[in-house]
């Protein structure tokens, strides 16, 4: 038989090799997929499996023809041959179906249950000089790597990667989604009020916000006849924000609330959870907790949220927030209607990933794709990730750029995951 055998210049001043390196130039078919073992045998990469980012094997289900036999099995990848012994394999089972162990350097026989694993010495087919440049994108102190060459790379690819990195971040987003529908025993629109408490709550207060609605029922909307009154003053006093009336207002709502803690047998937080120090009013939790009042309040709140259909100028909580941030305490005129940049992260936060999660759930692709289309109806996010992209070049028109940039960052560069990811793929090649 052929042999295919590719050859490259190895000088003896290299630096030490990477094992993950090794993955992707087979994972690439750049070692290409005829090889000859250590002890002559013709071996034939049939199929390459899957590489498996998890405990085990490097490449699953692999198939390989030896001297015109198809064996099925996996394959396993070392710097070392003698790596096997010094990472345990040999005391680990999932290791027994391993049909070829490959190695840039043989230096020791390996045996799975007194039988040599046919080994295969691939340091004549790396290319160092691409395995420089990889060492050379690792070392580099940018806070994205490729930073220096991707203007050169296509827009198509730069746009199959992004595309990559949203969908890991929402599927990421969305298994936590599905731990909560567990939680809630199924009961997706309960879900979608803790998600959305949570972005109320931003991030000083997203635990108690969470608390709150976590023991709020949402049949008590449709009981207090979807009244935003009534509503607002249960939720304050849940929140302990009504111990005493203050004004006017209060003393309405102390009222109303003390009626449904005894329709619904309730009882006041402790107050200490909230936070108000180093926070922009707008941001205060009895504040928000008056907006979200009138957001649940609305009939159908829920369809019009997931339909992106929602009006959210017209979320308004009643006039004494228009010159109140805190209960009792008086503050200048203002629009106290849900603003575009919470409607924004509303959406984002929320609601995108509360519909991609039951997409999963229900293995639905309409609801992800629903999910999708929302968030390429959105501005994209202004922050430190979103400028440092802008200024290497790239464009965002819309969130889904920009979520999608933030996981890219977050989760590949700053992992430097350069040789499985699309862009950081043509950046090394040229």
């Amino acid at each position: 038989m052929l042999v295919e055998k590719m050859t490259f210049n190895v000088k003896f001043d290299t630096p030490p090799m990477k094992e993950d390196f090794l993955h992707y130039l087979f994972k690439t078919k750049q070692l290409g997929k005829e090889f000859v073992s250590t002890e002559h045998q013709s071996i034939k990469i049939k199929n390459f499996g899957f590489h498996n980012f998890n405990a085990g094997p490097d490449f699953l289900n692999a198939q390989v023809e030896f001297d015109n036999i198809t064996w099925a099995g996996h394959i396993e990848f070392h710097v070392k041959s003698s790596d096997w012994y010094a990472h345990k394999h040999e005391t680990d089972n999932a290791y027994n179906n391993v049909i070829v162990h490959m190695v840039f350097e043989d230096d020791k026989e390996v045996l799975i249950k007194g039988h040599p694993v046919p080994t295969v010495v691939i340091k004549d087919r790396v290319d160092m000089s691409l395995y420089q440049n990889y060492l050379d994108l690792q070392k580099t102190k940018n806070e994205i790597p490729c930073s220096q060459g991707i203007t050169a790379v296509d827009p198509f690819l730069i746009k199959l990667q992004k595309e990559k990195a949203l969908i890991e971040r929402l599927e990421r987003k969305s298994q936590r989604v599905l731990d909560m529908l567990e939680s809630e025993k199924g009961n997706h629109v309960k879900v979608l009020l803790l998600l959305l408490a949570e972005v109320f709550g931003g991030k000083v207060n997203r635990d108690p916000m969470r608390e709150l609605m976590k023991r709020f029922q949402l049949k008590w909307i449709s009981k207090l006849n979807c009244d935003p009154l009534e509503i607002e003053a249960l939720l304050l006093g849940m929140g302990a924000f009504l111990d005493q009336p203050v004004d006017e207002y209060t003393r309405i709502l102390v009222k109303k609330s003390k009626l449904s803690f005894y329709k619904f047998e309730l009882h006041a937080m402790n107050k200490v959870n909230w936070k108000y120090s180093r926070m922009r009013p707008s941001n205060f939790p009895d504040f928000k907790l008056a907006q979200m009042a009138a957001l649940i309040s609305l009939p159908n709140f829920y369809e019009k949220l997931t339909t992106n259909s929602l009006d959210h100028k017209l979320i308004q909580p009643s006039a004494y927030w228009s010159n109140h941030f805190r209960v009792g305490v008086p503050s200048k005129d203002k629009n106290s209607a849900i603003s575009n940049s919470l409607y924004d992260l509303i959406r984002i936060n929320a609601v995108v990933p509360y519909l991609f999660g039951m997409g999963i759930y229900k293995n639905d692709q309409t609801l992800k794709d629903q999910a999708l289309e929302i968030l390429s109806s959105i501005k994209p996010e202004i922050n430190s990730i979103t400028k440092e992209w802008k200024s290497m070049g790239i464009t965002l028109k819309t969130a889904f750029d920009s979520q999608a940039l933030i996981e890219q960052k977050n989760k590949w560069c700053s992992a430097k995951k350069c040789l499985f990811c699309t862009i950081g793929n043509e950046v090394l090649k040229k």
